[in-house]
């Protein structure tokens, strides 16, 4: 999946896995993939990992940031429905 980003400099922001679902109610895409923040790019994961959220119109992407969902440090989100079909 294709996260599109960029950071306040306008550099690229890494990113690491990607975990997507639908919303059939919109049938827009949600994905939900750690980002790696203050342009450190993979090496320094660990302290500047984020999970972030991001929409996009089909599975493949691209996708678009929408929101943080937890600052650092957060990795490896998966997406999934409760037992009751929320989020």
């Amino acid at each position: 999946s294709r996260l599109q980003k960029k950071s306040d400099n306008n550099r690229k922001t890494s990113s690491w896995g990607g975990s997507i679902i639908q919303d059939e109610t919109t049938g827009l895409w949600h994905m939900y993939a750690a980002e790696i923040i203050n342009d450190c790019g993979i090496d320094y994961w660990i302290p500047n990992s984020r999970v972030v959220h991001a929409v996009g119109n089909t599975y493949e992407g691209p996708f678009s940031v929408a929101d943080v969902v937890v600052e650092p440090y957060a990795h490896e989100p998966n997406a999934v429905r409760g037992p009751n079909g929320e989020w």
